[in-house]
């Protein structure tokens, strides 16, 4: 059940996101969305991406959505950060490449968190993509 995954992610960060100015919400138009997967790379690929919202975001809302799509369950996270190029959309899934003016330059990370999001879905026979979201991120 991808919805009770991400509920068990979300308890799980929600210290570290409270403690930074953000509240996460989630966004599901039932309370199961069951899917074929691995469940330990789905978690992880939810860490990657909350992390990434959580460091590059401005403080406010991140949003988790899981909906039904034609033979698929869809996750999308939305920020309210500043967004990201569209020039750089299809990049950052590379690994080590990191958008101009990221924090991580002066803070950390490896550049890998999203090209390992990339990796999983695409074992999964999903996608992963970039979409400018009606808040910015």
């Amino acid at each position: 059940d991808v919805v009770a995954e991400v509920h068990s992610v979300m308890t799980l960060v929600d210290p570290q996101f409270r403690a930074a100015g953000f509240v996460l919400e989630l966004e599901t138009s039932r309370e199961e969305h069951n899917a074929h997967c691995d469940p330990t790379r789905l978690r992880q690929a939810l860490l990657a991406l909350l992390e990434n919202a959580r460091r590059y975001a401005s403080p406010g809302k991140v949003r988790i959505a899981v909906h039904d799509t034609p033979g698929h369950v869809q996750v999308a996270i939305e920020d309210e950060g500043p967004g990201i190029d569209p020039e750089l959309h299809a990049d950052i899934f590379t690994p080590f490449m990191r958008a101009d003016g990221s924090r991580s330059r002066q803070g950390g990370g490896s550049g890998l968190g999203l090209a390992v999001v990339k990796a999983i879905a695409d074992a999964h026979g999903g996608r992963v993509y970039c979409t400018p979201g009606s808040a910015g991120g």
